[in-house]
């Protein structure tokens, strides 16, 4: 685990929400968290699903008339309505090869800029020097070419090697964050602890404070693990970059 505060907060609002309310008001509390749950995988797929089939008219018109002009109005027109990121690159995409098919070279260069400030997972990254193979081939870059063959096959790979393992191997600036978020939590709990136990001497949040500074101690190795990971990724990533 990265971070450590997401499921703290889950565990401490789901104690609380389980001590102050009815088992009849739980259930329908749990119902309703799932309803949530399935709504948010849900929705967002067949909303994307339903704006694919108001763009597609407008892209075959294209494919038939090659307007590029008409195509920009009917993009437009349904650019408000793309609130997903699904839906935005895939309008982005879109934009991108019809300016590539027109050879508006610098239009298209501008838009697929667009579509590497939007990518954060390795799919995104993958999927952007595929078409950066396209643009630096239409171009004839040579070096731009290669250079996105090879940044394409790397993200394949990796792709690949996540779907293998499940897991996706964390970068150094991952590595990092989770180093700060667990260090963070480490020293909230032993602060926090110490002060809680010293000042309420005598009551009962004395127990709550012993409690808080124990978890700390269970914490740290964790932090531990993290920097030794961050510093071995980062001295890798380094040597990686120095031998492109």
């Amino acid at each position: 685990m990265r971070n450590p505060w997401p499921m703290f907060c889950v565990l401490v609002l789901t104690g609380l929400f389980c001590a102050s309310l009815s088992v009849h008001f739980i259930w329908i509390g749990l119902v309703l968290l799932v309803a949530l749950v399935v709504g948010w995988l849900m929705v967002p797929m067949m909303y994307d699903d339903w704006l694919a089939k108001q763009i597609n008219p407008w892209l075959m018109e294209y494919q038939q008339s090659h307007d590029l002009k008409k195509l920009e109005i009917g993009l437009n027109q349904w650019r408000p309505w793309a609130i997903t990121k699904t839906s935005r690159t895939m309008m982005q995409v879109n934009w991108f090869c019809a300016l590539l098919e027109q050879e508006r070279w610098e239009d298209a260069g501008q838009a697929l800029e667009q579509i590497r400030i939007c990518a954060k997972t390795t799919v995104d990254w993958m999927n952007y020097y595929l078409l950066q193979v396209q643009y630096a081939t239409k171009i004839e870059d040579q070096t731009l070419t290669k250079e996105a063959q090879q940044m394409s096959a790397r993200m394949k790979a990796k792709v690949e090697r996540k779907k293998r393992n499940g897991l996706e191997e964390a970068t150094a600036k991952q590595c990092r964050q989770a180093f700060f978020c667990w260090l963070s939590f480490v020293l909230f709990f032993l602060l926090g602890g110490g002060m809680l136990t010293y000042f309420a001497q005598g009551t009962a949040y004395v127990n709550i404070g012993v409690g808080a500074v124990i978890l700390s101690f269970f914490a740290v190795p964790v932090a531990v693990i993290w920097l030794i990971v961050w510093l071995i990724r980062t001295k890798r990533e380094e040597k990686a970059r120095s031998a492109m």
